[in-house]
């Protein structure tokens, strides 16, 4: 399944629903030479069994993972 994060000035989203009260300012983008991205599940989380990321050259979609950055100032 392809999934789709958006964070802006009111939350996160997963596909349009709220997971996270994390704000885009809370992220300090901009201010760093990078920007880091990490996927997990939690130690105690309800469905805990793994993640798959998957790449060009495999899975079922034919692209590479994307990070897109938008600013609307």
């Amino acid at each position: 399944m392809l999934k789709r994060i958006r964070v802006d000035a009111t939350g996160a989203t997963l596909d349009g629903e709220r997971f996270s009260n994390t704000r885009i300012d809370d992220l300090n983008v901009g201010k760093s030479d990078y920007i880091s991205f990490r996927v997990g599940v939690k130690e105690n989380a309800r469905n805990i069994g793994g993640v798959n990321l998957f790449g060009e050259s495999f899975g079922d979609y034919p692209q590479n993972i994307v990070m897109r950055i938008d600013y609307i100032g």
